[in-house]
Parts: C-alpha cells; structure tokens; sequence
C-alpha cells in the first residue's frame, strides 16, 4: 500500500503537495486532494515537512 513520507506548500500558491512511496512503483509528489481522497496513512497533517527531512 502506498505511504505517506513528506508534505510540502508551494510558496507562490499555497497548495498543499504529499511525497508518497508506492513501493514498486517508486516515488511520487500528489496534491493533498488526491492524498486525503485516496485515505494515504499517515493522516497528511501528521507528515513531517519535506524540507525538514532534506536538510
């Protein structure tokens, strides 16, 4: 199942984006839409910031 790893906000809009891993499939970058509709865990307000994780 894929899983939550990151969120992030673009600074110019505001819209809200999840880093998920599907697995096999690899990584991929979602808006938080698509995130909630799909039922993705961890819950998105409980990701950690993406920049948080790359620095």
């Amino acid at each position: 199942m894929a899983r939550g790893i990151c969120r992030t906000k673009t600074g110019e809009t505001g819209a809200e984006y999840a880093r998920v891993d599907f697995g096999t499939s690899g990584l991929s970058t979602v808006p938080r839409s698509l995130y909630d509709r799909h039922g993705y865990k961890p819950p998105y307000d409980e990701l950690p910031l993406c920049n948080e994780l790359d620095a």
